[in-house]
């Protein structure tokens, strides 16, 4: 794996050196001082500042997910409790994931920005467990702290014609947790405290590569874009395992309807591999709880966004951008069984100068 991340790294380079050398510095840009200057909310990294800009940024993420599948059929509880055909001892129910995410960008030249994000995390997950004498009941876990911190340069590496293309060149270092414990229910109706789901926890333990390619245009009606990105996992954290890769491509365009205001539409793709290696805390209850089994995580994406986008041009609030979008599914193959997701909700505002 560190070898694989070692090749992403010197292509990388290798296309900024080469692509920097043919940066033609055409005055005839792309522009983020007009509504649909920005790709929709939940894009991150899509976007470069002039030279000695600042831009401060807060998005809300709600990703609510309900429902078993594994691969691409929905599983009732039945198919996978023992009480069934299946053969766990606990289903998962549903559950949320609330995140606040705090970013910055600067750019110190009109070809480098640089960007930080720090998330703070809440998830919950409500889970039917067998009882003793055939019953069952239900008990929630939850978690709640810092996420991990990214840190990214985006170099512009060629611009023309109301387009550009800048590179996404990130890290991501784990200031999150991997060791978050939870009140656990028991076939006995007693719970003890342990260790909660490997998707539970705020963090992935590792330092991971964020490497990405993002391509924007422009013209006097409306706006699209494109981005390519992965997330490249160095080594395994502390709990001896790896959260799988991942890589993804989003495709947008946005209409503006006014001065101030744009909407917009995207579709997400990710492919995401399973956890490799084992939580030696969770060892235990792989066999009877699906989010505790490494194996069921991961899988296919396919998701459809629809965004709003305000930026106020005059006032007491000019110069900040107020934006929302709102994700669905088209399509899951999934590694379960696992929960799957229903919808995300992003809000968010962002403010430069």
């Amino acid at each position: 794996m560190l070898k694989q991340a070692s090749l992403w790294a010197a292509l990388w380079v290798a296309v900024v050196a080469s692509a920097q050398a043919q940066n033609t510095h055409d005055h005839d840009h792309w522009h983020s001082s007009r509504p649909d200057g920005h790709a929709p909310l939940g894009v991150m990294g899509e976007h470069t500042h002039h030279a000695g800009d600042w831009m401060l940024s807060y998005r809300y993420m709600h990703m609510a997910m309900d429902g078993l599948r594994d691969g691409t059929d929905r599983l009732s509880d039945q198919e996978v409790l023992a009480s069934g055909k299946g053969t766990y001892m606990v289903a998962p129910q549903e559950m949320t994931m609330e995140m606040h995410m705090f970013g910055a960008m600067y750019a110190p030249s009109d070809d480098w920005t640089l960007m930080a994000m720090l998330p703070y995390v809440r998830k919950s997950m409500t889970m039917k467990r067998m009882m003793m004498g055939g019953g069952t009941a239900t008990f929630k876990t939850r978690s709640e702290g810092l996420g991990d911190l990214k840190l990214s340069a985006m170099p512009v590496v060629w611009r023309g014609n109301q387009q550009q293309v800048h590179l996404n060149l990130g890290i991501s270092a784990p200031t999150g947790s991997v060791e978050e414990e939870d009140d656990i229910l028991q076939m006995n109706g007693t719970s003890i405290r342990n260790r909660i789901a490997y998707g539970m926890q705020t963090g992935s333990g590792t330092w991971d590569f964020l490497p990405g390619v993002t391509y924007l245009g422009q013209s006097e009606a409306f706006s699209w874009g494109a981005q390519l990105g992965a997330v490249l996992r160095l080594g395994e954290n502390s709990q001896d395992y790896t959260f799988g890769n991942e890589v993804r491509g989003t495709v947008w365009g946005a209409v503006p309807l006014s001065d101030s205001l744009s909407l917009s539409a995207r579709l997400l793709a990710r492919k995401v591999e399973k956890i490799s290696g084992q939580d030696s805390a969770l060892a235990a209850m792989a066999a009877m709880a699906p989010p505790a089994d490494a194996d069921n995580y991961g899988g296919t994406y396919l998701d459809a966004g629809f965004g709003l986008n305000y930026y106020s041009r005059s006032g007491l609030l000019q110069g900040h951008r107020f934006a929302l979008e709102f994700l669905v599914p088209v399509y899951m193959d999934l590694n379960g069984p696992q929960l799957e997701p229903s919808w995300t909700l992003i809000a968010g505002w962002q403010f430069a100068w």
